[in-house]
């Protein structure tokens, strides 16, 4: 990123694309993203794609979770 671009704000990465979005959920469900990151992103991101990608984004996460679970608790001799 140049000098010019940190200054408007602006980055190389579309920020309005799905991966920029996916980005953005990612950092508020794992809690890694700086305050002023996450005001800048929520204020640019379309918030119907917001809620539809965290939505499934947290369901993904669970289905990982109960598959883990269930993978250990079946190699542990449940």
């Amino acid at each position: 990123m140049t000098e010019d671009n940190r200054d408007t704000g602006q980055s190389s990465k579309d920020k309005g694309g799905i991966l920029g979005t996916l980005q953005t959920i990612l950092g508020a469900v794992f809690g890694v993203q700086s305050d002023k990151k996450r005001q800048e992103d929520f204020a640019k991101a379309d918030p119907g794609k917001l809620i539809a990608l965290g939505i499934i984004t947290v369901i993904v996460i669970m289905v990982a979770m109960a598959i883990t679970v269930n993978t250990v608790l079946d190699s542990a001799g449940r």
